[in-house]
């Protein structure tokens, strides 16, 4: 057993999740919200419910992801798919920092059960999806997460520990990061924008590669 690229597909799950977890969106506005209204104690329960949804379906979706890596044919699909959705969402970020789009939310008046209210609302989250199928896709392809089932339980770990980790940013500051996130939101949307134009293009050089080589 390599214990170092153990090591390595739980850092990187962690370090995906956290950094996803960053760009304020519904769910840390909403645990700051509760942070500020029902208490810190209240903001972790409720980072608890999404956090378990969200490996509860990133475990799933592994299964699928599974299957899909053993057919060469699809997954070489599959990876021009995900390359061509990095470039989509590179272009969005740069759109919209040229439009100068600022974050806009619509917070709940009240938490009664903030668990099941972290696992309900994270549960109908739409960018679960393509967030989790499109790095998922990357680390597959790129070796680093390997179709089996030790890797697949390291790295779901390291996204749990990554998220919680975003959560806690914006629990103990999130009035001060939104504030901050809100006045730099055209430098933010530029250098994501950079960032995912350039993992594509090493996509591309490497599937191209991977393709002459083959």
């Amino acid at each position: 057993m390599d214990y170092k690229s153990l090591v390595r597909v739980f850092c990187w799950g962690m370090v995906i999740s956290f950094l996803g977890s960053l760009p304020p969106g519904a769910l840390n506005l909403i645990t700051t919200y509760v942070s500020a209204s029902k208490g810190i104690p209240a903001a972790f329960v409720f980072s608890s419910g999404c956090i378990i949804a969200e490996i509860l379906f990133v475990r799933v979706a592994l299964i699928s992801m599974n299957w899909i890596s053993k057919r060469q044919q699809l997954f070489r699909k599959l990876e021009w798919l995900t390359i061509l959705i990095i470039l989509v969402l590179a272009i969005f970020s740069f759109r919209a920092a040229i439009q100068r789009t600022g974050f806009s939310s619509a917070l709940p008046g009240n938490f009664t059960h903030p668990f099941w209210s972290g696992i309900l609302i994270s549960s109908l989250d739409p960018m679960k999806i393509p967030f989790w199928f499109l790095w998922s896709t990357f680390l597959i392809s790129n070796t680093i997460l390997i179709p089996e089932k030790i890797y697949y339980n390291v790295y779901v770990p390291g996204i749990g520990l990554g998220s919680l980790f975003g959560f806690m940013v914006f629990i103990y500051g999130g009035d001060y990061i939104i504030t901050v996130f809100e006045k730099q939101q055209a430098i933010i949307n530029w250098t994501i924008g950079s960032i995912l134009l350039i993992t594509a293009f090493i996509q591309i050089y490497r599937t191209l590669n991977h393709k002459q080589k083959a």
